[in-house]
């Protein structure tokens, strides 16, 4: 699929105009977009999509979450660490993008980050958040090893 092409045609058919004018209503389009074909599994499709409408708006925590989603299930561990940790500085260190991270390590082999980037999850978690169990569970299967 050339991405580029196809990304012109769903901006002529989904009436989008050039980035540099995009108003939120177009913004939110691109965005249904990206993550209706995040659910459907089609994750390098959006992640294309992602990364332009991250190019557009670098502060959007949702085109972030969604880039490093569509990457770490493409497999592609070194993107999606990168994405998790912007979107980790972006939510003030937000739980869930550390203890994505330590997904994304735990993928490539590396127990020792991964055990950080749980270390640091658990550091930012709030007694009631509902990640607080995954991050224990992954936390002992780690130490388990």
């Amino acid at each position: 699929m050339n991405f580029v092409n196809d990304l012109k045609a769903w901006e002529k058919e989904l009436g989008v105009s050039d980035p540099k004018t995009f108003s939120k209503k177009e913004l939110e389009t691109l965005y249904s977009v990206s993550y209706g074909m995040y659910q459907r599994a089609e994750y390098e499709d959006a992640s294309g999509i992602f990364t332009k409408l991250i190019l557009y708006d670098p502060y959007d925590i949702r085109f972030w979450k969604g880039l490093a989603s569509s990457h770490q299930m493409q497999g592609q561990f070194k993107e999606a660490l990168h994405a998790w940790s912007v979107l980790s500085l972006l939510t003030n260190h937000n739980p869930t993008a550390h203890f994505h991270a330590a997904e994304c390590y735990l993928s490539m082999g590396n127990k020792k980050d991964a055990k950080k980037a749980l270390q640091c999850a658990q550091l930012h978690l709030k007694s009631d958040d509902p990640i607080a169990e995954k991050i224990a569970r992954l936390s002992q299967e780690v130490e388990d090893e």
